[in-house]
């Protein structure tokens, strides 16, 4: 009876700003073309325990979309061969995924407090993206300073703790410095991430069987994630 809550319900927008060619292959064989943003809702609202979506968006059209996408009565219905195209694009994504980091920490603490399986995550979602600018600009602006892939000092005590020593957790920090460079954000580039805020935040609530949109400013938003996860900011 626990409702449950989705954030992020498009990875903050990279499945649908950057489809691989072999996933985007995968979605032409749909027999009803879809967008990748309506088949993660259509998903999402197939599960009944699922209550709320929390999705940002940039743009109008993409709040139009979603407002539409959410509004079909039918929103929920999958078929079954939806359903197992959805999970051949699932494959498909884990497929691409250079390294399989579960986030188990067997890794930390870093001696240089290097947040290791967040950089592994965004090396993932770099080369799983085609080198998405976002990802990018995401990494240089959210991890610290003095604390990003070129901060390795190569002690590899990663690999001496971890469960799987074989994982190679110190070999893929290096590939991070070489995807990402070293050093914080420039400053073009730290300016390029106000230029284009998300105004807007839609929160979509399931009400027995139709989907309610609630618009809110983004920036209360950020707000209440700030409060909520201090350490993380």
């Amino acid at each position: 009876g626990l409702g449950v809550v989705i954030m992020e319900p498009l990875k903050g927008g990279r499945i649908t700003d950057a489809v691989p060619p072999t996933v985007q292959k995968i979605w032409d064989e749909a027999p009803t073309r879809r967008t990748p943003a309506e088949w993660a809702f259509k998903w999402l609202a197939n599960m009944p325990e699922v209550t709320v979506m929390l999705s940002g968006m940039n743009a109008e059209a993409q709040l139009q979309e979603n407002m539409k996408t959410l509004s079909d009565e039918h929103v929920g219905d999958l078929t079954q061969e939806e359903k197992d195209l959805i999970d051949r694009v699932s494959d498909e994504y884990n497929r691409l995924i250079k390294y399989s980091c579960t986030g188990c920490n067997y890794c930390m603490p870093c001696p240089q407090k290097l947040d290791i399986p967040r950089i592994l995550r965004y090396f993932n979602d770099w080369n799983v993206y085609e080198q998405n600018p976002s990802t990018k600009l995401e990494y240089e602006t959210w991890i610290p300073a003095g604390r990003h892939a070129s901060d390795c000092i190569g002690c590899k005590a990663c690999e001496e703790k971890h469960l799987f020593q074989d994982q190679g957790c110190y070999r893929l920090i290096l590939c991070c410095v070489c995807q990402f460079g070293k050093g914080a954000a420039s400053q073009n580039i730290i300016g390029s991430r106000w230029e284009h805020p998300l105004p807007i935040f839609t929160v979509f609530i399931r009400r027995s069987s139709r989907w309610d949109p609630i618009t809110i400013r983004h920036n209360f938003i950020s707000k209440l994630v700030r409060f909520l996860s201090p350490s993380f900011f």
